[in-house]
């Protein structure tokens, strides 16, 4: 890919954080998170046929990639996928506090997805050393960071958005235009908020993300970083309890449109517990118009024998085909707004024990049968 950010690995930023939750999402699942009656309905979606008598925007489904090839893209949009979820990696676009901004790798996949029929829809992501000591430090140390990192985000809109720059001067591009921003990624887990996730630090971050995108334009809708339910031990957060802190800061619920969650685990059941608790908080701090984004969800088809996310080709084609559907059918009782698959293809980076086996493709580009049922879901979209 164009533009590479050098040693801050797109792929090891985007996948930061999903490391070593196995082990609690194997418990989890062994207690058994649902009922039997939601148990028996999960089983019953199985053998469902897909489909949906409501017509469905093809942006409903989407997936993430790591460092996507330049011919991914076009079996992408073969494949119907609708929503390109993208890391808007900060320290790949500006390495220095002088430097100016590089957007040639973020160029690439806007353009790629916009000609292959998907919105791009970036989660900004990462501080350069200048602005933290880490990667995954939020840019919160100083008033020039936080400056540096509100400047970025409003050249991003300008860059990206209804009216960007970017669509004005590559007329030939599809216009598709960013509509949304997931600001971090993964904010409850420790290892990707160093330090340790803090709700009041993550509410501060909305904040000043929200002031710059909306500088941008006021059209842009602003979405929580993913959360998934069960994280590591150590300083990590459950997607719940940090959601309800959240929600108690006083004025944020009217600094973010949406709250996405990142619902991993072993059984179907799993999955749909963490989709259906973070409504059930939503609605009980009045947020009941905001939408659901889940901007990850998946399972691989390769690693550890133990871990409850690794499951064989099959198994992984009969997972995506279940969730899928019942997310499809609760979608108006949970406002599901987007469900994008981890990720479109395997990839060799070792950042987690089962990622880079994760794809609907495998790395040479040869399909999976789990693509076969994505597509099944994305030819009925409009």
């Amino acid at each position: 890919m164009p533009g590479g950010v050098g040693s801050l690995s797109p792929a090891r930023v985007l996948a930061d954080g999903i490391t070593q939750r196995a082990g609690v999402i194997a418990r989890r699942s062994a207690a058994g998170r649902t009922g039997a009656a939601c148990a028996a309905v999960l089983a019953g979606v199985l053998l469902a046929p897909p489909g949906h008598a409501e017509a469905l925007s093809r942006e409903f489904f989407g997936v993430s990639a790591v460092e996507p090839h330049a011919r991914d893209f076009g079996v992408m949009g073969q494949s119907r996928v609708g929503t390109y979820r993208m890391m808007l990696l900060w320290p790949g676009v500006q390495e220095s506090a002088k430097a100016r901004y590089d957007w040639s790798a973020p160029d690439f996949e806007v353009a790629s997805a916009a000609r292959n029929g998907m919105r791009p829809f970036p989660f900004v992501f990462g501080s350069p050393p200048f602005a933290a000591g880490k990667t995954e430090a939020p840019p919160l140390r100083s008033t020039k960071a936080e400056k540096g990192w509100q400047r970025f985000l409003t050249a991003a809109v300008n860059r990206y958005g209804p009216k960007g720059k970017f669509w004005k001067r590559n007329p030939s591009v599809p216009y598709r235009p960013v509509r949304e921003v997931q600001v971090w990624n993964e904010q409850n887990s420790q290892h990707s908020w160093s330090g340790g996730p803090e709700p009041k630090q993550y509410a501060k971050l909305v904040e000043l993300s929200a002031a710059a995108i909306k500088r941008g334009d006021r059209r842009i809708e602003i979405v929580l970083g993913g959360m998934y339910g069960y994280p590591e031990r150590g300083q990590s957060i459950y997607m719940a309890k940090f959601l309800k802190r959240l929600y108690r800061i006083r004025g944020i619920k009217r600094r973010f449109d949406g709250v996405a969650v990142h619902p991993y685990g072993g059984t179907l059941e799993l999955l749909v517990a963490q989709v259906e608790s973070a409504r059930r908080i939503m609605d009980r701090f009045g947020d009941t118009r905001a939408p659901i984004w889940v901007s990850e969800m998946g399972w691989a088809t390769a690693g550890p024998d133990d871990f409850p996310i690794v499951t064989t080709e099959r198994g992984q084609a009969e997972r995506l085909r279940g969730a899928f559907q019942i997310l499809l059918d609760r979608r108006r009782r949970y406002l599901i707004e987007r469900v994008i698959w981890f990720a479109w293809r395997d990839f060799e980076h070792e950042i987690c024990p089962w990622c880079g086996a994760a794809g609907l493709i495998e790395l040479s580009g040869d399909p999976k049968p789990a693509l076969e049922q994505f597509k099944r879901f994305t030819a009925k979209t409009r």
